[in-house]
């Protein structure tokens, strides 16, 4: 079971627990709509403490139709919000998103801090830059990190023998660094201080002041910034809620791993993808058991999903064939379109409605390149903005093709590429050998997905292109 609760997760239950709905649905029978609390929830409810439905849910609305990317994307962003929040423990925070800006409780240092082992000392002590040469000086005692006993004022003539991390008492101006020293007998010391030297000592506040902001909502919790909190003296991170997402597989011939496949069978593969992307995310995932190729029951899936999740996601079933009924269950459903088709190959019948409750969903294509390209370019966006993440836009880079694409396409094409470097400098971008749209072994060695322009000639080698990084989380 998943750790965290979810953006519906009940009680901080994870949704990732399969229940009896999953359970009714994988043995292929049309699972009836609960009713009752569950039905009627309020948005707070179901998009967790603190979340607000969004305000373009009443607004009116027409469907983009062969949408770009970009523009999909940003359209359905602008009708979803973010998940409500949670406090968890600093310990458990690593990955998680911050919910508010976290201010500086107190100034980092809280003191004045030694930067270097050596001694402590009064600049009018010391011989003039200027003239160079050494003092000797008298030690009139030592300081230790994390004792504060005997911090009197320096007296003339005097050093402090101190440690770094170690608080430096008021009056002295500077540490001269260990190397820089020269213990006399009879308990003096000998210093030097080159021209220019720093002054070795980090001052009250001098990496934050009291107050400052430390990080900004919607930053993802690194082992950095789980440092800065444990430095601002904070044992707890309030972060968004995981994002929930159901991933409904859509097919008649879809067997999950480790049952027969008979004679007309095939593994569902692109579940597994979708699932572990999502985890890597930091979302929650939920994998239905495959659904047949009915659009009734196709519909009574999505409705279940979308009462424990914040974003459908189905694969499959969403093309112009005669077994394509995902566009026929997502309006059985309730759903009302909102994008129709993409300007991207693979995968120009990705679409994507939006359900009843507000809940997205995204209608991704059932072969495994194009549901793996409609995971990135739709749906990692999508969940990284009801994540509460910043930076949830995808971040494009420029690269140079290692090889020619003859290829010519009326839409954007997305290419599986390894990366290497440019003698310039630049991403080295080498499509991959058997990158079609129904095969698995491609884009297992993928690292980038590269953006071949549209139009009538394709790509020429070492010409410049835009390209996305598949590692990014």
């Amino acid at each position: 079971m998943e750790t965290g609760a979810g953006g519906r997760g009940r009680g901080g239950q994870s949704v990732a627990e399969p229940g009896a709905w999953q359970e009714a649905l994988g043995a292929g029978g049309a699972a009836g709509v609960p009713t009752g609390p569950a039905a009627d929830a309020s948005p707070e409810l179901l998009h967790g403490p603190g979340a607000k439905p969004s305000e373009a849910a009443d607004r009116p609305e027409l469907p983009l139709k062969l949408a770009e990317v970009e523009e999909a994307v940003r359209l359905l962003a602008d009708e979803i919000a973010p998940v409500g929040m949670e406090g968890v423990p600093l310990a458990d925070a690593g990955g998680r998103v911050l919910g508010e800006a976290l201010l500086a409780r107190q100034p980092l240092p809280p003191f004045r801090r030694a930067a270097m082992d050596g001694y402590a000392v009064r600049e009018a002590d010391l011989a003039p830059p200027d003239k160079g040469g050494a003092a000797r000086l008298f030690v009139a005692g030592e300081r230790r990190p994390g004792r504060t006993c005997g911090l009197q004022e320096p007296q003339p003539g005097t050093a402090l023998r101190i440690f770094t991390g170690a608080r430096v008492p008021e009056g002295y101006d500077r540490v001269v660094m260990q190397e820089r020293t020269r213990r006399l007998p009879g308990g003096g010391v000998e210093l030097d201080r080159p021209p220019g030297s720093p002054t070795h000592i980090a001052e009250i506040g001098e990496d934050a002041p009291a107050g400052a902001v430390l990080l900004e909502a919607g930053a993802r919790l690194r082992a950095r910034q789980i440092a800065l909190l444990a430095a601002d003296g904070r044992d707890e991170a309030q972060v968004r809620c995981r994002p929930a997402v159901a991933i409904v597989p859509v097919g008649d011939e879809l067997r999950r791993p480790g049952q027969p496949l008979g004679g007309a069978g095939i593994y569902d593969s692109n579940s597994a993808m979708l699932a572990a992307r999502v985890r890597e995310l930091g979302g929650i995932p939920t994998a239905l058991h495959p659904v047949p190729d009915d659009p009734r029951r196709l519909a009574e899936a999505i409705r279940e999903a979308a009462l424990r999740a914040d974003l459908v996601v189905t694969s499959g079933g969403v093309s112009v064939g005669d077994c394509d009924y995902a566009h026929e269950a997502a309006r059985l459903a309730g759903g009302r379109i909102r994008v129709d088709k993409m300007k991207m190959r693979p995968g120009t019948p990705t679409s994507a409605y939006r359900l009843p409750d507000g809940t997205l969903l995204a209608a991704l294509s059932g072969n495994p390149s194009a549901c793996f390209a409609g995971m990135e370019l739709l749906v990692r966006p999508l969940l990284l903005r009801l994540a509460g993440r910043a930076d949830w836009m995808p971040r494009w880079r420029t690269g140079r093709l290692a090889a020619s694409l003859s290829k010519p396409c009326p839409y954007p094409r997305y290419i599986r590429a390894a990366v290497g470097e440019a003698e310039d400098g630049l991403a080295l971008l080498l499509p991959l050998a058997g990158d079609r749209s129904g095969n698995v072994a491609a884009f297992a060695r993928a690292e980038a997905l590269a953006c071949v322009p549209a139009g009538g000639k394709g790509a020429a080698e070492g010409e410049q292109v835009r390209w996305l990084a598949l590692d990014a989380d």
